[in-house]
């Protein structure tokens, strides 16, 4: 029969006990990051979902913008064609009432002194 030494067994024992313990700490440490991992990935997402409705919101907020703009222009454009029609309308009458003649010139109504013109006259 082999008979181990007492020392050789109490070694063992000692290093048995040791990795034991490095094991439960290593554990422990594993838990402590895998925790502290958890946390972080739950707050990142908190973030990022906050972060992406408030892009949305911005998003549609460019949306109103951009349609309100192109009323705005479309709107522009109707004054600026009914502008022009009322010019054209204006010089007709001015021919009619005799107001422009080819040695008399046109009187200006976009100017200020062309209005008081056109009105005194």
């Amino acid at each position: 029969m082999y008979l181990i030494p007492l020392t050789s067994i109490a070694q063992m024992y000692q290093e048995y006990t040791t990795l034991a313990k490095e094991k439960e700490s290593l554990e422990m440490q594993h838990e402590m990051d895998s925790s502290h991992m958890d946390t972080k990935i739950k707050l990142l997402k908190e973030v990022l979902t906050k972060k992406n409705d408030e892009y949305k919101a911005v998003e549609d907020n460019n949306k109103e913008l951009v349609m309100f703009i192109e009323k705005c222009d479309d709107k522009i454009s109707k004054l600026e064609e009914d502008f022009q029609l009322e010019r054209i309308k204006t010089e007709k009458y001015e021919v009619k009432l005799g107001l422009v003649t080819d040695g008399f010139k046109r009187i200006d109504v976009d100017t200020l002194d062309g209005r008081i013109n056109f009105l005194v006259r």
